[in-house]
């Protein structure tokens, strides 16, 4: 049984300091506690069956048809995109690798418990955003403070609201999650899974924008 889940269940973490596949940690967001908890429930129901459980921990994927990556592209085109100015160091995880990863285990009785999915290279927000306006052809984002971010992301729900659309995550709670710095060690990953990316650096996997 595979659990797709994310580095930041594990709080900030850092190349110095990475997430390594605990489950005790306290993380920020609600978004990576009820995620978190999906983890710990996974272990606990399949501890002494038959089930072998598998978290992977995927950084940020990007590629074509990402839901965020082309919301990025539709406001960079309007010259709408903006980020705040902190930097926080980020995990990537090209599409591709991320497709390999998730449909691989399944076949293998070896494989067990928590990876890590992720490029060899940290990034920031900004310094992926700005590579890939670059890509597509338009400017890059503006800088601008945080509570700026968080005031249209209060307006962008309350257009939700008044128009009765669903929404599965709040988009106050993206902001917040997006600005916790996240880096999971993947050497387990290559250890065991696939030893070898495709596209191993944002750099590599820029052409897939």
């Amino acid at each position: 049984m595979i659990l797709a889940s994310f580095p930041q269940v594990e709080g900030p973490t850092s190349v110095e300091q990475p997430a390594t596949g605990r489950l005790d940690r306290t993380p920020i967001s609600s978004h990576a506690r009820t995620r978190l908890e999906e983890e710990r429930l996974l272990f606990e129901r399949t501890d002494g069956t038959s089930t072998s459980p598998v978290v992977l921990r995927f950084g940020m994927v990007y590629g074509r048809g990402i839901l965020m990556i082309e919301a990025a592209r539709w406001l960079a085109r309007r010259r709408l995109l903006c980020v705040w100015r902190s930097r926080r160091s980020t995990t990537c995880c090209q599409r591709r690798t991320s497709c390999a990863r998730s449909k691989w285990p399944s076949s293998s009785t070896r494989v067990r418990g928590i990876y890590h999915i992720g490029d060899d290279q940290p990034v920031s927000i900004q310094e992926f955003l700005d590579q890939a306006c670059r890509v597509w052809g338009y400017r890059r984002p503006f800088r601008v403070p945080f509570p700026l971010i968080y005031a249209a992301a209060c307006f962008c729900e309350l257009r939700r609201d008044d128009r009765g659309d669903a929404g599965s995550t709040d988009a106050r709670l993206r902001g917040g999650w997006g600005r916790v710095p996240h880096w999971g060690n993947t050497d387990r990953a290559r250890k065991e899974l696939i030893p070898e990316l495709i596209l191993p650096t944002l750099q590599s996997g820029l052409s897939t924008l």
